[in-house]
């Protein structure tokens, strides 16, 4: 775990950490003017509910092999150098390689992150998944899948610029996160979530 993160067990075996200012302001500033420049945003078609939506946000990736998430595919993309010393401190961070990165760019409060869980078979049996806010604060949210016993626990952690949040364990089994439109008014956010692909998605 990064130093001066705050650790939080979940049951059954799931855990994630919080380290604010991660990254200096003046770091985490500069990252995401260079993000906002370089990259290629999209904002992608979902599948949902049998209807053709626009997901809430515009999106941005990197990576060796295909992601697929709710019913798209994202194809390999080179890894932009903007994102080299980035990536090399992420996964000193996570104690483990990255070949993937999945960039949300939440250009203001109506633009969310619907509940989910990073549970795609390609990810493996207990995927640690760090995540990079950088811009606006926005809340992350976690609920259990099933609110029974000690599965009842519910979490709300507001993801500052500069931060890291890594989840862990069989958190992606047994809970769902969101960022959810709100209704106080915030500027651009950008999160970068790091992935480790075992394979390329079944077709």
């Amino acid at each position: 775990m990064p130093p001066h993160s705050q650790l939080v067990e979940l049951a059954p075996e799931g855990w994630l950490s919080y380290t604010r200012s991660w990254l200096t302001p003046e770091a985490g500033t500069k990252l995401m003017a260079a993000l906002l420049g370089e990259l290629q945003w999209q904002q992608r078609a979902l599948r949902l509910f049998g209807k053709q939506v626009h997901e809430p946000r515009l999106v941005a990736w990197a990576g060796e092999l295909a992601y697929r998430y709710s019913g798209q595919t994202l194809e390999p993309r080179p890894r932009p150098a903007c994102l080299e010393a980035l990536w090399a401190a992420v996964e000193v961070a996570a104690g483990q390689p990255y070949n993937h990165v999945l960039i949300n760019r939440y250009r203001n409060q109506h633009d969310a992150m619907g509940w989910h869980a990073d549970d795609e078979p390609e990810l493996g049996q207990n995927p640690v998944i760090c995540s990079v806010s950088l811009g606006a604060t926005r809340n992350f949210l976690l609920k259990p899948k099933a609110a029974r016993g000690a599965m009842a626990r519910r979490l709300a952690r507001e993801l500052e610029h500069g931060s890291l949040l890594i989840m862990g364990g069989a958190l992606q089994h047994h809970y769902r996160h969101a960022v959810l439109r709100q209704t106080p008014a915030a500027g651009e956010r950008i999160n970068l979530t790091f992935r480790l692909l075992q394979r390329p998605p079944a077709r």
